[in-house]
């Protein structure tokens, strides 16, 4: 499998806890992308050949 994009999730926070919610985000969460994280992880998405997308 060839990937192709990347999805990034700042913050697992949200204003809904909705019961569907795939990534079980809701007011109560806590857990955020730290900028040396962040910077640690783009650093590991450059060396992708075939990523072509990152979204936030």
């Amino acid at each position: 499998m060839t990937l192709s994009a990347a999805h990034i999730l700042l913050t697992y926070r949200c204003t809904d806890a909705c019961g569907h919610c795939f990534v079980y985000g809701g007011p109560h969460q806590r857990a955020t992308f730290t900028v040396g994280r962040l910077s640690r992880f783009i650093e590991q998405l450059r060396r992708i050949r075939s990523l072509r997308w990152v979204y936030f």
